[in-house]
C-alpha cells in the first residue's frame, strides 16, 4: 500500500492536545440531544454509558478518556446507566470540507468496549453521514474497521476491515484523506484497505468526535475486568487540501 505524501497537503487548520490544550475547541458531550438525556447517552444502539466532561482528563498534553462503572458519586450525571465514559466533539468550534485528518491515539482492548474516531456532518443522530477514521470492538485491538456512513438503511454504508497496526499497544496516527472524489484511510502514514469514492451526501463540512463506547449492540456485554480503560490522545490535526 502506498505512503501518504505529506508534501501534498495543504496548510494546517486545526490542532488540539500536544503541548497546549484549548477547551474552548472541544465539547465534551455528544452535539444532539439539547441539554437533556440524549446529549450524554446514545439511546439507539445498547449502548450501557453515560458520558462525563469529567472522565476526561489532560497529563503533559495528552488526554485521557476513561471508561468505569458508575459509583453513587456520579447521581443524576450517570442517567441511570451502569457505565460512565468520555468523549470529545469539535462541533461547537471546527468544521471543514475535505482535507487530511488525523488523530495519534492509543485505543484500549477488552470485551465491550467499543473506541471510535470519526467525521459527522450534522449534529442529528437521526442523520447517518458519518466517516470512521477507525473503530475497534473488544478485544480485537488489531482489526481496525474503516467506514462510511450515507443513510439510515442496512446498506447504506461501506465498511473495511483492516489488519495493521495494534490501535491498544501503543500509540498509532489514525488519518483520513477526504478529497472530492476518494475517501483513503492511513495507519502511520501507510494506507490501509482501499480508496472508496466520496459519497454524494460527503460535500459539505464535517466535524470530529473521538468516543470510547461501552456495551451496545456490536460491543456486547462488558467484561468487568476490562475496567477502568482508557483512550490516550496525542494529538490532532487536520489539513486543508493544496490549491
Amino acid at each position: 500500500m502506498a505512503l501518504l505524501d505529506r508534501s501534498s497537503l495543504g496548510p494546517l487548520t486545526f490542532a488540539g492536545f500536544g503541548h497546549h490544550v484549548d477547551w474552548t475547541r472541544w465539547d465534551r458531550r455528544w452535539p444532539w440531544g439539547g441539554e437533556g438525556k440524549g446529549a450524554y447517552t446514545i439511546g439507539d444502539d445498547g449502548s450501557l454509558c453515560a458520558y462525563l466532561a469529567s472522565a476526561v482528563t489532560v497529563r503533559d498534553g495528552t488526554a485521557c478518556l476513561t471508561a468505569r462503572p458508575a459509583t453513587p458519586a456520579d447521581g443524576d450525571r450517570a442517567w441511570g446507566m451502569p457505565y460512565v465514559s468520555a468523549l470529545l466533539s469539535s462541533f461547537r468550534c471546527f468544521k471543514q470540507t475535505y482535507g487530511y485528518f488525523e488523530v495519534r491515539a492509543r485505543f484500549p482492548r477488552g470485551r465491550g468496549l467499543h473506541p471510535g474516531i470519526g467525521l459527522y456532518r450534522n449534529p442529528d443522530a437521526s442523520v447517518e453521514d458519518e466517516i470512521d477514521l477507525v473503530e475497534t470492538i473488544g478485544e480485537d485491538s488489531q482489526g481496525a474497521f474503516i467506514s462510511l456512513h450515507y443513510g439510515a438503511g442496512a446498506h447504506d454504508s461501506v465498511s473495511q476491515q483492516v489488519r495493521a497496526y495494534d490501535t491498544a499497544a501503543r500509540m498509532v496516527t489514525h488519518g483520513l484523506l477526504w478529497t472530492p472524489k476518494t475517501l483513503t484511510w492511513f495507519q502511520n502514514d501507510l494506507q490501509v484497505g482501499a480508496s472508496v469514492p466520496t459519497h454524494a451526501s460527503q460535500h459539505d463540512p464535517m466535524s470530529l468526535i473521538i468516543n470510547l463506547g461501552v456495551g451496545g449492540d456490536w460491543a456486547g456485554p462488558p467484561d468487568p475486568k476490562a475496567f477502568p480503560a482508557h483512550l490516550l490522545v496525542e494529538g490532532v490535526r487536520a489539513y486543508a487540501l493544496k490549491a
